[in-house]
């Protein structure tokens, strides 16, 4: 069974699901934070921390 119908997808475009849910998976991918979101928030704390 597959999650999602790409060819519907591309066709209409994303649309509300009106379905009954029986169960949802997450699985989280690699977490990436952009560099200069980790620089501004380091000089940000060390800013805080003078």
């Amino acid at each position: 069974m597959r999650p999602v119908s790409w060819a519907l997808r591309e066709r209409r475009g994303p649309f509300r699901y009106t379905g009954a849910l029986r169960a949802v998976t997450y699985a989280p991918g690699e977490l990436r934070t952009p560099a200069a979101v980790v620089d501004a928030v380091e000089r940000e704390a060390a800013r805080v921390a003078d």
